[in-house]
This record gives structure tokens, C-alpha cells and sequence, in this order.
């Protein structure tokens, strides 16, 4: 399968989880300004819920690119998951053949 494929069918399947949560959480942030209602306060519920499972997602999706031994122990540092997935896949890198 070739990297643009790759990177199509992660669009599709995921999206721009990054840009979902800063949506989301900007969402929150305006609904949360307001005087709260009840409906408000459900509104804001299952906001906060949607964004638990994109950060989920976004999670999974860097242990799994990873391969970190770390993640199975708990660490949530993304930053790390994303820094060293990203060295492999230039390590990896096949120019030609």
C-alpha cells in the first residue's frame, strides 16, 4: 500500500482528531461563559464526553504508531509518542528501490 493511500484512509477513518478536540473544547469554553441550565450543563456533559474520546482516539492512535513499551504502563506523554514514531517513519523512509 503506498504512503498516500496510507495517509487517505487515515483521513477518512480518523479525521483531523486535533482539530476536532480544539472545536470541541472551544465549544465548551463559549457554552460554559453563559449562565448554566440545565440543558446547558447536559450540552456541556456530552461535549466533555466527545472530547474524552478523541483524546482517546488520538491516544491509541500514537501507541499504536509508537510501538513504546511506556504506554502499557500508563504514560500519556503524546508528545514523546508522536516525537519517536515520527523519527522510525523517517528511518524507515524507502526512496526507491
Amino acid at each position: 500500500m503506498s504512503r498516500r493511500r496510507l495517509l487517505d484512509w487515515k483521513s477518512r477513518k480518523l479525521g483531523h482528531v486535533q482539530l476536532s478536540i480544539q472545536s470541541k473544547k472551544a465549544e465548551l469554553d463559549a457554552l460554559q461563559q453563559g449562565v448554566i441550565t440545565v440543558t446547558l450543563k447536559g450540552q456541556a456533559t456530552v461535549l466533555a464526553k466527545h472530547i474524552d474520546k478523541l483524546r482517546e482516539a488520538d491516544d491509541i492512535y500514537w501507541c499504536q504508531r509508537s510501538k513504546v513499551f511506556w504506554r502499557v504502563k500508563g504514560d500519556r506523554n503524546t508528545a514523546y509518542f508522536h516525537a519517536s514514531s515520527a523519527q522510525r517513519g523517517k528511518s524507515n523512509l524507502i526512496t526507491a528501490l
